[in-house]
């Protein structure tokens, strides 16, 4: 059985890396900018 507290940090982990993807194609839907983008990258890299 998984932990709470893991299940937590591991959910947490792709939210965190989902951000910029999502508000890329927010701005992007609405016709904004797509300028403002984190420099993080849109997979995860471990």
């Amino acid at each position: 059985m998984v932990r709470p507290h893991l299940l937590k940090k591991k959910i947490l982990g792709r939210v965190w890396w989902l951000m910029p993807v999502v508000l890329a194609l927010w701005e992007a839907e609405v016709g904004g900018s797509l300028e403002v983008r984190s420099l993080r990258p849109a997979w995860p890299t471990w």
